[in-house]
Protein backbone atom coordinates (compact mmCIF):
# COMPACT_ATOMS: atom_id res chain seq x y z
CA UNK A 1 0.00 0.00 0.00
CA UNK A 2 1.23 3.49 -0.81
CA UNK A 3 2.49 5.62 2.08
CA UNK A 4 -0.42 7.81 3.28
CA UNK A 5 0.46 11.46 2.75
CA UNK A 6 -2.78 13.43 2.64
CA UNK A 7 -5.25 14.59 5.26
CA UNK A 8 -8.95 14.33 4.38
CA UNK A 9 -11.00 17.36 5.43
CA UNK A 10 -14.74 16.65 5.30
CA UNK A 11 -17.17 19.54 5.60
CA UNK A 12 -19.07 22.40 4.03
CA UNK A 13 -17.35 25.46 2.57
CA UNK A 14 -20.11 27.45 4.29
CA UNK A 15 -18.79 26.37 7.69
CA UNK A 16 -16.34 29.01 9.06
CA UNK A 17 -14.52 26.34 11.07
CA UNK A 18 -13.87 24.25 7.95
CA UNK A 19 -12.59 27.33 6.13
CA UNK A 20 -10.38 28.22 9.10
CA UNK A 21 -9.02 24.66 9.33
CA UNK A 22 -8.25 24.54 5.61
CA UNK A 23 -6.31 27.80 5.91
CA UNK A 24 -4.37 26.42 8.88
CA UNK A 25 -3.52 23.19 7.04
CA UNK A 26 -2.41 25.21 4.03
CA UNK A 27 -0.20 27.40 6.20
CA UNK A 28 1.31 24.36 7.93
CA UNK A 29 2.37 22.91 4.59
CA UNK A 30 0.39 19.70 5.10
CA UNK A 31 -1.00 17.98 2.03
CA UNK A 32 -4.78 17.75 2.30
CA UNK A 33 -7.88 17.14 0.23
CA UNK A 34 -11.36 18.53 0.86
CA UNK A 35 -14.55 16.48 0.53
CA UNK A 36 -17.24 19.13 0.08
CA UNK A 37 -20.37 17.81 1.81
CA UNK A 38 -22.54 20.20 -0.20
CA UNK A 39 -21.39 18.56 -3.44
CA UNK A 40 -21.31 15.08 -1.95
CA UNK A 41 -24.97 15.30 -0.91
CA UNK A 42 -25.88 15.86 -4.56
CA UNK A 43 -23.50 13.55 -6.38
CA UNK A 44 -21.52 11.32 -4.01
CA UNK A 45 -21.59 7.67 -3.09
CA UNK A 46 -19.59 5.18 -1.03
CA UNK A 47 -18.52 1.73 -2.19
CA UNK A 48 -16.72 -1.13 -0.50
CA UNK A 49 -17.22 -3.37 2.53
CA UNK A 50 -17.26 -2.32 6.19
CA UNK A 51 -15.63 -5.67 6.95
CA UNK A 52 -12.68 -4.53 4.85
CA UNK A 53 -12.07 -0.81 5.50
CA UNK A 54 -9.23 -0.81 2.98
CA UNK A 55 -11.84 -1.33 0.27
CA UNK A 56 -13.91 1.74 1.17
CA UNK A 57 -14.01 4.37 -1.55
CA UNK A 58 -15.78 7.69 -1.87
CA UNK A 59 -16.96 8.74 -5.32
CA UNK A 60 -17.74 12.41 -5.92
CA UNK A 61 -18.43 13.29 -9.54
CA UNK A 62 -15.17 12.51 -11.39
CA UNK A 63 -13.07 11.87 -8.26
CA UNK A 64 -12.64 8.57 -6.45
CA UNK A 65 -10.72 8.31 -3.18
CA UNK A 66 -9.75 5.28 -1.13
CA UNK A 67 -10.44 6.40 2.43
CA UNK A 68 -7.73 4.34 4.09
CA UNK A 69 -5.07 5.85 1.82
CA UNK A 70 -5.33 9.05 3.83
CA UNK A 71 -3.11 9.67 6.83
CA UNK A 72 -5.97 11.06 8.91
CA UNK A 73 -9.40 12.66 8.64
CA UNK A 74 -11.08 15.72 10.13
CA UNK A 75 -14.86 15.40 9.67
CA UNK A 76 -17.49 18.06 10.42
CA UNK A 77 -21.00 16.97 9.52
CA UNK A 78 -22.69 20.27 10.28
CA UNK A 79 -24.16 23.05 8.15
CA UNK A 80 -25.43 20.46 5.72
CA UNK A 81 -27.43 21.86 2.78
CA UNK A 82 -30.94 22.98 3.71
CA UNK A 83 -32.38 20.86 0.89
CA UNK A 84 -30.50 17.68 1.85
CA UNK A 85 -33.42 16.20 3.80
CA UNK A 86 -34.56 13.86 1.01
CA UNK A 87 -34.06 10.14 1.48
CA UNK A 88 -31.30 9.92 -1.13
CA UNK A 89 -29.25 12.76 0.34
CA UNK A 90 -29.76 11.46 3.87
CA UNK A 91 -28.63 7.96 2.83
CA UNK A 92 -25.51 9.39 1.20
CA UNK A 93 -24.50 11.24 4.34
CA UNK A 94 -25.22 8.25 6.56
CA UNK A 95 -23.18 5.98 4.32
CA UNK A 96 -20.23 8.38 4.50
CA UNK A 97 -20.53 8.67 8.28
CA UNK A 98 -20.57 4.92 8.75
CA UNK A 99 -17.60 4.49 6.40
CA UNK A 100 -15.53 7.12 8.22
CA UNK A 101 -16.45 5.58 11.58
CA UNK A 102 -15.00 2.23 10.49
CA UNK A 103 -11.60 3.51 9.32
CA UNK A 104 -8.32 2.41 10.89
CA UNK A 105 -6.78 5.86 10.51
CA UNK A 106 -7.05 8.66 13.11
CA UNK A 107 -10.38 10.50 12.71
CA UNK A 108 -11.27 13.81 14.37
CA UNK A 109 -13.93 13.06 15.46
CA UNK A 110 -15.53 9.79 14.51
CA UNK A 111 -19.18 10.23 13.56
CA UNK A 112 -21.45 9.13 16.41
CA UNK A 113 -18.68 9.60 19.01
CA UNK A 114 -19.84 11.97 21.70
CA UNK A 115 -23.50 11.25 20.95
CA UNK A 116 -24.22 11.87 24.62
CA UNK A 117 -24.40 15.55 23.63
CA UNK A 118 -27.72 14.76 21.96
CA UNK A 119 -29.20 14.55 25.46
CA UNK A 120 -28.03 17.19 27.90
CA UNK A 121 -29.52 15.38 30.92
CA UNK A 122 -27.67 12.18 29.98
CA UNK A 123 -24.39 13.95 29.25
CA UNK A 124 -24.62 15.88 32.53
CA UNK A 125 -25.06 12.55 34.33
CA UNK A 126 -21.98 11.14 32.58
CA UNK A 127 -19.85 14.20 33.32
CA UNK A 128 -20.67 13.95 36.99
CA UNK A 129 -19.80 10.26 37.04
CA UNK A 130 -16.51 11.03 35.28
CA UNK A 131 -15.55 13.37 38.11
CA UNK A 132 -16.40 16.86 36.91
CA UNK A 133 -18.36 19.28 39.07
CA UNK A 134 -21.68 20.13 37.39
CA UNK A 135 -24.51 22.49 38.38
CA UNK A 136 -27.68 20.96 39.78
CA UNK A 137 -30.14 20.37 36.97
CA UNK A 138 -33.70 19.34 36.19
CA UNK A 139 -35.20 18.16 32.90
CA UNK A 140 -38.99 18.22 33.07
CA UNK A 141 -42.27 18.87 31.33
CA UNK A 142 -44.01 19.46 34.66
CA UNK A 143 -44.70 23.04 35.69
CA UNK A 144 -44.87 21.95 39.32
CA UNK A 145 -41.47 20.23 39.26
CA UNK A 146 -39.88 23.13 37.37
CA UNK A 147 -41.26 25.65 39.83
CA UNK A 148 -39.95 23.65 42.79
CA UNK A 149 -36.50 23.33 41.22
CA UNK A 150 -36.30 27.04 40.40
CA UNK A 151 -37.30 27.89 43.98
CA UNK A 152 -34.47 25.66 45.27
CA UNK A 153 -31.84 27.72 43.43
CA UNK A 154 -30.96 30.73 45.64
CA UNK A 155 -28.79 32.28 42.95
CA UNK A 156 -31.37 31.75 40.21
CA UNK A 157 -31.73 29.25 37.39
CA UNK A 158 -31.18 29.13 33.65
CA UNK A 159 -32.90 27.10 30.94
CA UNK A 160 -31.99 25.67 27.53
CA UNK A 161 -32.90 22.86 25.18
CA UNK A 162 -32.55 19.22 26.16
CA UNK A 163 -30.89 18.30 22.86
CA UNK A 164 -27.75 19.20 20.95
CA UNK A 165 -29.67 21.75 18.87
CA UNK A 166 -28.34 25.19 19.66
CA UNK A 167 -30.58 27.30 21.84
CA UNK A 168 -30.03 30.66 23.49
CA UNK A 169 -29.38 30.04 27.18
CA UNK A 170 -31.62 32.31 29.25
CA UNK A 171 -32.03 33.16 32.92
CA UNK A 172 -35.39 32.33 34.47
CA UNK A 173 -37.09 35.66 35.15
CA UNK A 174 -40.20 36.43 37.19
CA UNK A 175 -42.38 36.68 34.09
CA UNK A 176 -41.30 33.18 33.00
CA UNK A 177 -43.25 31.54 35.84
CA UNK A 178 -46.52 32.28 34.04
CA UNK A 179 -45.25 30.30 31.03
CA UNK A 180 -44.30 27.11 32.84
CA UNK A 181 -47.58 25.54 31.75
CA UNK A 182 -46.17 25.31 28.23
CA UNK A 183 -43.67 22.71 29.46
CA UNK A 184 -46.30 20.03 28.86
CA UNK A 185 -45.76 20.63 25.13
CA UNK A 186 -41.96 20.37 25.29
CA UNK A 187 -39.66 19.47 28.21
CA UNK A 188 -36.91 21.95 29.05
CA UNK A 189 -33.52 21.59 30.73
CA UNK A 190 -33.11 23.78 33.82
CA UNK A 191 -29.84 24.32 35.68
CA UNK A 192 -28.84 26.18 38.79
CA UNK A 193 -27.21 29.43 37.69
CA UNK A 194 -23.50 29.73 38.45
CA UNK A 195 -22.33 33.31 38.25
CA UNK A 196 -18.82 33.91 36.99
CA UNK A 197 -16.62 33.89 33.92
CA UNK A 198 -17.13 31.34 31.17
CA UNK A 199 -14.14 29.16 30.33
CA UNK A 200 -13.91 27.18 27.09
CA UNK A 201 -11.38 24.36 27.15
CA UNK A 202 -10.48 22.76 23.84
CA UNK A 203 -8.84 19.36 24.15
CA UNK A 204 -6.81 17.90 21.31
CA UNK A 205 -5.35 14.49 22.07
CA UNK A 206 -3.63 15.15 25.43
CA UNK A 207 -3.37 18.95 25.40
CA UNK A 208 -5.73 21.69 26.58
CA UNK A 209 -6.21 25.16 25.10
CA UNK A 210 -8.20 27.52 27.31
CA UNK A 211 -9.99 30.84 26.86
CA UNK A 212 -11.79 32.84 29.56
CA UNK A 213 -14.80 34.94 28.52
CA UNK A 214 -16.38 37.74 30.52
CA UNK A 215 -19.84 38.90 29.43
CA UNK A 216 -22.86 40.57 30.98
CA UNK A 217 -25.15 38.16 29.11
CA UNK A 218 -26.07 34.70 30.34
CA UNK A 219 -25.12 33.31 26.91
CA UNK A 220 -22.01 35.17 25.79
CA UNK A 221 -22.34 33.80 22.24
CA UNK A 222 -25.21 36.22 21.72
CA UNK A 223 -23.70 39.25 23.46
CA UNK A 224 -23.71 42.04 20.87
CA UNK A 225 -22.64 44.79 23.29
CA UNK A 226 -18.99 44.84 22.16
CA UNK A 227 -18.08 44.44 25.83
CA UNK A 228 -17.22 40.73 25.71
CA UNK A 229 -13.67 40.18 26.97
CA UNK A 230 -11.75 37.07 25.92
CA UNK A 231 -8.33 36.21 27.28
CA UNK A 232 -5.87 33.33 27.40
CA UNK A 233 -6.48 31.27 30.51
CA UNK A 234 -4.70 28.51 32.43
CA UNK A 235 -6.73 25.90 34.29
CA UNK A 236 -5.36 23.79 37.16
CA UNK A 237 -3.30 20.79 36.06
CA UNK A 238 -5.70 18.37 37.77
CA UNK A 239 -8.65 19.80 35.87
CA UNK A 240 -6.72 19.69 32.59
CA UNK A 241 -5.99 16.00 33.18
CA UNK A 242 -9.67 15.38 33.86
CA UNK A 243 -10.65 17.19 30.64
CA UNK A 244 -8.32 14.90 28.66
CA UNK A 245 -9.74 11.81 30.37
CA UNK A 246 -13.34 12.92 29.83
CA UNK A 247 -12.66 13.59 26.15
CA UNK A 248 -11.20 10.12 25.66
CA UNK A 249 -13.96 8.49 27.71
CA UNK A 250 -16.52 9.96 25.31
CA UNK A 251 -14.62 8.49 22.36
CA UNK A 252 -13.31 11.86 21.18
CA UNK A 253 -9.95 13.22 20.09
CA UNK A 254 -11.08 16.85 19.90
CA UNK A 255 -13.62 18.43 22.24
CA UNK A 256 -14.83 21.82 23.41
CA UNK A 257 -15.69 21.75 27.12
CA UNK A 258 -17.67 24.62 28.63
CA UNK A 259 -17.15 25.67 32.24
CA UNK A 260 -18.19 28.52 34.50
CA UNK A 261 -15.53 29.69 36.94
CA UNK A 262 -17.68 30.53 39.95
CA UNK A 263 -17.26 33.96 41.52
CA UNK A 264 -18.67 32.53 44.76
CA UNK A 265 -16.32 29.61 45.45
CA UNK A 266 -13.64 29.71 42.71
CA UNK A 267 -14.62 26.25 41.45
CA UNK A 268 -15.03 25.18 37.82
CA UNK A 269 -18.53 23.94 36.97
CA UNK A 270 -18.88 21.98 33.74
CA UNK A 271 -21.87 22.82 31.56
CA UNK A 272 -21.37 20.49 28.59
CA UNK A 273 -18.93 18.85 26.18
CA UNK A 274 -19.19 19.77 22.51
CA UNK A 275 -18.05 16.86 20.31
CA UNK A 276 -17.71 19.05 17.21
CA UNK A 277 -16.50 22.41 18.48
CA UNK A 278 -16.57 25.48 16.28
CA UNK A 279 -13.17 26.56 17.50
CA UNK A 280 -12.15 29.26 15.03
CA UNK A 281 -13.13 32.27 17.18
CA UNK A 282 -11.28 30.98 20.23
CA UNK A 283 -8.29 30.18 18.04
CA UNK A 284 -7.92 33.87 17.20
CA UNK A 285 -7.68 34.70 20.92
CA UNK A 286 -5.02 32.00 21.32
CA UNK A 287 -3.03 33.21 18.29
CA UNK A 288 -3.65 30.00 16.36
CA UNK A 289 -2.62 27.55 19.10
CA UNK A 290 -5.71 25.34 18.64
CA UNK A 291 -5.35 25.00 14.87
CA UNK A 292 -1.61 24.42 15.31
CA UNK A 293 -2.33 21.55 17.70
CA UNK A 294 -5.03 20.14 15.41
CA UNK A 295 -2.77 20.28 12.35
CA UNK A 296 0.05 18.64 14.30
CA UNK A 297 -2.24 15.78 15.31
CA UNK A 298 -3.65 15.29 11.82
CA UNK A 299 -0.22 15.44 10.21
CA UNK A 300 1.50 12.96 12.51
CA UNK A 301 1.22 9.23 12.97
CA UNK A 302 -0.91 8.53 16.01
CA UNK A 303 -2.35 5.41 17.52
CA UNK A 304 -6.10 5.37 17.67
CA UNK A 305 -7.35 6.97 20.91
CA UNK A 306 -8.37 4.65 23.70
CA UNK A 307 -12.15 4.27 23.60
CA UNK A 308 -13.88 3.37 26.84
CA UNK A 309 -17.50 2.56 27.45
CA UNK A 310 -18.61 5.42 29.66
CA UNK A 311 -21.65 3.42 30.75
CA UNK A 312 -19.27 1.10 32.61
CA UNK A 313 -17.69 3.94 34.61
Amino acid sequence: MAEPIAILLVGSPRDPTVVHTAAALRASGDCFLVLDTDQYCQHGQVSGSLDDPASLQVHDRSACWNLEHFRSCYARFIDLPTNWGGSIERARIQALQVAISSLHIPVVNRPYAGDSNNSKPYQTYLLKRLGLRVPRSCSTNSAQHASAFIASCPGGAIYKSNSSHRSIVQAVEAEDHSRLGFLKECPVFFQERIRGANVRVHVIDNKCYCVKIRSQEVDYRYDRSAEVVESVHAIPAELASMCVDVTRSLGLVFSGIDFVLSDADGEYYCLEVNPMPGYHGYDLTLNGAISEGLCAFLGSRHALPERRDVRAC
